[in-house]
């Protein structure tokens, strides 16, 4: 028995020390570890910012780490005591493990608090709490480390690498834009899950859109889009189509743009999207008015107004009949307008 208390005393030793050192115990520990600095430089060719709205709401991972059987960590000699003083052991080490396997989550519930924060705020304090969660994520990430713990960290850094990206984006500093976007693609890769590389994809492709790369923004669109489709996301897909309808619209491709919208069009119908269904209807009479389409571009316009207002979204109906009064002042619609004002 005091082979077997030496042991239960080195074993609280030694998870007292883990605890000191790790920094994983509380908030407060794990802000006093120092900041991850935004990447400042990119190989990425596309120089240019994002347009898109914002990152997914972060998603409280812990609940998705598969901790395999921590007892292996622990091993105790056995076969030098007896039956019952084995039993005791194993007890201890259970517990140990059990302890380890708290902190671990508790661990990546720190994290996901930082990007929870930092996804809610337009602050320049998103910066540092961005770069907060992926300084402990990087911390916690060591080689070796099994695939299926790696993966919620690996999450955790395309999310918070994305929101810098955004972040910087919104400054309209797109070289610091796309070096954080270009690092969470890097991370998307050893992660290998279809949405978040179709993520990663997606932004490149908004950076082409802003500089008018009409050619690199569609390759980027339709990666990403197969990505999406592997993944089974709705929403990737469809914001895909609607990105790929502004290009083609950009490019003077009215009737691909069409195509692109309708498709959007579709999988908003299909999925009970109901305010990208109203976005596709005003973005057909986008199209239509581009093309001088009068009657069609009016259909389209009363649609969109007709699903907004069933969602009481009032500023975006009066949008919609600013682009029917629009319609008036276009010089090809002056004889048309004489000729309907006649009837």
């Amino acid at each position: 028995m005091k082979k077997l208390s030496i042991l239960i005393l080195y074993s609280f030793i030694s998870l007292m020390a883990y605890s000191q050192n790790s920094g994983e115990g509380s908030l407060a520990s794990a802000e006093n570890r120092s900041t991850c600095q935004p990447v400042m430089e990119s190989s990425n060719p596309f120089q240019a910012k994002s347009k898109n709205s914002g990152v997914d709401p972060v998603e409280f991972l812990s609940g998705n780490i598969a901790v395999k059987n921590l007892r292996d960590t622990y091993h105790p000699d056995i076969k030098e005591y007896t039956s019952k003083e084995s039993e005791e052991i194993l007890i201890i080490g259970n517990i140990t493990c059990q302890i380890l396997s708290f902190r671990l989550h508790h661990y990546i519930a720190v994290i996901a608090s930082y990007l929870q924060k930092a996804a809610e705020t337009s602050s320049d304090s998103s910066v540092f709490l961005y770069n907060r969660a992926i300084q402990l994520a990087m911390d916690k990430l060591k080689p070796g480390m099994k695939f299926s713990q790696q993966k919620p960290l690996l999450r955790f850094l395309v999310k918070g690498y994305l929101g810098l990206g955004l972040f910087y984006y919104q400054k309209v500093e797109y070289k610091q834009a796309l070096a954080n976007y270009e690092a969470a693609y890097q991370y998307a890769l050893r992660l290998n899950e279809p949405y978040y590389n179709g993520d990663c994809l997606f932004y490149f492709a908004e950076v082409c859109l802003e500089q008018s790369l009409h050619r690199d923004a569609m390759l980027k669109y339709t990666a990403a889009l197969s990505q999406y489709q592997k993944a089974g996301s709705q929403d990737g897909i469809f914001w895909c189509y609607s990105g790929m309808g502004i290009v083609q619209k950009q490019s003077g491709n009215f009737a691909d743009a069409i195509l692109c919208y309708n498709k959007a069009l579709t999988v908003a119908t299909h999925g009970g999207m109901k305010n990208e269904v109203a976005y596709c209807y005003n973005n057909l009479g986008n199209v239509y008015r581009k093309q001088g389409d009068f009657p069609k571009a009016m259909a389209s316009y009363q649609k969109a107004i007709t699903e907004f207002n069933k969602l009481n979204d009032e500023l975006a109906a009066s949008d919609c009949l600013n682009n029917i009064g629009n319609l008036y002042l276009e010089p090809w619609n002056i004889i048309i307008n004489r000729s309907i004002s006649r009837k």
